[in-house]
């Protein structure tokens, strides 16, 4: 088994992508602005054996802000996946190799607990090796496979009549309410149009109470639009020359994402925005992609509103895993009792909470 540790800026990451299906995710540059934007380290782990390859992209952040006695750089790390489903990428081989997963990361684990590693956490990509949600919890000590919601997509290899059969009544009285409103649809591949995207996506955050300053501000999305180069496409509906819907879309290795979208606040019912749903799915299918990929929403679930809208375009829904692995046990305690001490609160309450790792919970200010 070798092992490789690769950055970014290494070619081999690149090349590595061109033999294996992938989503933008997993883009080296998508990574290295990730890294900028949580002040962490991208990084991407190989571990092949013959033509069985393994490769993990994901983001390594300090824990020196937890534990103040600590140099920083003896600190322990944790690990995370960027924003999104990065998840992890097979090769053909390996798929067929029924032990190789279990192996490359009882491998990835000894590796990172050398470095100091204390917790990962591993977004799935609900769309790419299913293998790695099957992953059996007891052939690898520490590790817990929790669903984190429900996502939609819509299978562009169906034949047209079947993909029409799912769109609901609602959904296409809505597209249709939108165009008599003189609503119409717009597709830029440029910047040019990205503030008023910007725009609306922030007010839709703001509106569902996300606290979107914190995570995206614009340079941010200019540098997304840089980094996708080619796979970046915007797609805004108009009324009267003025963007009142908005999606930014992705294409890759045949998988189309709405990655980022807003509009209005409740305008017209939702009409603008089922007629830009309508739309993207028959951009998707004219260019001959395999899925498009709606997306959990922000929960994942029949409470969310998201969610529920995107249920109106497709049947088809999801389960979303995250893979949770305690690398360090002892590191993981001190890191809960450090942050008892901090809120105040008793350390067993913290390792009940829902967050993962719970020393990272977001009330608390590090």
């Amino acid at each position: 088994m070798e092992l490789y540790c690769l950055k970014p800026s290494d070619a081999y990451w690149a090349d590595l992508l061109q033999a294996m299906p992938h989503d933008f995710y997993h883009l080296p540059d998508y990574l290295a602005l990730e890294a900028k934007r949580l002040n962490a380290t991208p990084e991407g782990l190989l571990i092949r054996r013959g033509d069985c390859y393994f490769f993990l992209p994901y983001l390594i952040r300090s824990c020196a802000p937890m534990l103040p006695d600590y140099v920083s750089d003896a600190a322990p790390k944790d690990i995370v996946s960027p924003y999104g489903y990065a998840s992890g990428l097979l090769s053909g081989a390996a798929t067929q190799c029924e032990t190789f997963l279990v192996e490359a990361l009882e491998q990835a684990i000894v590796f990172w607990r050398e470095r100091q590693f204390c917790t990962a956490y591993l977004r799935l990509h609900p769309l790419l090796h299913p293998e790695l949600a099957d992953l059996d919890e007891t052939e690898l000590m520490g590790l817990e496979r929790r669903q984190v919601g429900r996502s939609v997509a819509i299978d562009l290899s169906l034949d047209e009549e079947v993909l029409q059969a799912q769109l609901s009544q609602l959904s296409q009285d809505k597209a249709q309410q939108a165009r008599q409103d003189g609503c119409t649809v717009r597709w830029m591949d440029t910047t040019l149009e990205l503030p008023a995207f910007i725009a609306l996506y922030r007010s839709t955050m703001r509106r569902l109470d996300v606290a979107v300053e914190q995570t995206f501000d614009p340079e941010y999305f200019y540098g997304l639009a840089q980094v996708l180069d080619g796979q970046f496409h915007l797609c805004l509906v108009e009324r009267g020359g003025v963007a009142i819907a908005a999606s930014l879309v992705t294409e890759t290795c045949g998988i189309v994402q709405c990655h980022l979208s807003g509009a209005e606040a409740a305008m017209m019912n939702d009409a603008p925005s089922a007629l830009m749903m309508l739309e993207i799915l028959d951009w998707a299918r004219r260019r001959e992609n395999v899925w498009l990929h709606l997306g959990m929403g922000l929960e994942g679930s029949a409470s969310d509103a998201l969610y529920r809208f995107n249920c109106q375009f497709s049947s088809l829904s999801l389960p979303v895993y995250g893979l949770r692995l305690v690398i360090n046990e002892q590191q993981y305690e001190q890191l809960i009792h450090e942050r008892s001490k901090r809120i105040r609160l008793d350390p067993l309450e913290i390792r009940q909470a829902d967050t993962f790792p719970a020393y990272r919970a977001a009330n608390c200010s590090i």
